[in-house]
């Protein structure tokens, strides 16, 4: 089951996608300080902050919905 971590969503037009090269810096209306979403089947249950572990990056969970929650989210698929 993919497990998303959402640091950041925006709408933006077809025509904006196509003029991205490598090195195009994308604006989103969140602060880098802010939680990041923990998402599964495309629906938010936690949130976390990313950390550095070694030489990867991880989310330490601050927040997770309650079980039965959960289950509800991964069934809606």
């Amino acid at each position: 089951m993919p497990l998303i971590v959402r640091v950041a969503q925006k709408p933006i037009l077809l025509s904006a996608v196509l003029k991205l090269v490598p090195g195009s810096i994308l604006d989103f209306d969140r602060a880098v300080s802010s939680e990041l979403d923990l998402m599964i089947n495309n629906h938010q249950i936690g949130t976390g902050v990313a950390v550095k572990k070694n030489e990867h990056f991880g989310l330490k969970i601050t927040y997770i919905g309650e079980p039965r929650e959960r289950l509800r989210q991964i069934a809606d698929q």
